[in-house]
């Protein structure tokens, strides 16, 4: 697509995590362009994550 995609589980919660620092900001803001694009972008990263749990190596009551 049009975005690059997390390789590691750390790498898409760190997305995550600096997505809501810029959409609180740009609410906070009132700045609604600002908060835009990581909207947009945090469901790719959400669908990303499923996929990354899935190839670590938790234990079930973990994974679940």
């Amino acid at each position: 697509g049009d975005h690059d995609h997390p390789e590691t589980l750390a790498e898409a919660i760190n997305e995550l995590v600096a997505a809501h620092e810029t959409i609180a900001e740009g609410f906070a803001g009132e700045d609604p362009e600002v908060v835009h694009g990581p909207v947009h972008d945090i469901g790719h990263v959400l669908e990303d994550v499923e996929a990354l749990v899935k190839k670590c190596e938790l234990d079930e009551d973990t994974n679940n």
